[in-house]
């Protein structure tokens, strides 16, 4: 094989794909809040404002994407559908970390697993 067909990989460390997982199911919980919340609705505003706070408090911020930021920190009610949707993705990106660190089975590729069941066992707020 030559040089120009080989792949440089980096691999990360079983912890960082572990904080990859939690950030991912914090967007999907964020997700879910915003689907339901209406602009007043202060208890879900406050479970808003708590996971960015737990994120804060387990040192996860800092691994957070900027994209990420602006959407967990957006207010209730002021995140587009499109952006709700385009979250609701990471599904996806959170079955196949969990499968790396080998808590769940691999899937097929045409179908999701059980990812609300997954997100609750994730450590969270």
């Amino acid at each position: 094989m030559s040089d120009d067909e080989t792949l440089d990989i980096t691999l990360r460390s079983p912890a960082r794909v572990a904080a990859r997982c939690i950030i991912v199911a914090a967007l999907l919980t964020r997700t879910a809040i915003e689907e339901v919340a209406g602009e007043t609705d202060a208890e879900l505003a406050a479970e808003a404002f708590d996971l960015r706070g737990w994120l804060h408090t387990e040192g996860l911020w800092g691994d957070v994407t900027p994209k990420e930021k602006a959407f967990l920190s957006a207010p209730i009610g002021h995140i587009s559908p499109d952006d709700v949707v385009a979250a609701s993705w990471e599904a996806a990106a959170l079955d196949a970390l969990a499968w790396a660190l080998g808590l769940v089975p691999a899937l097929d590729p045409t179908e999701l697993g059980d990812t609300g069941r997954l997100v609750d066992e994730i450590p969270h707020p």
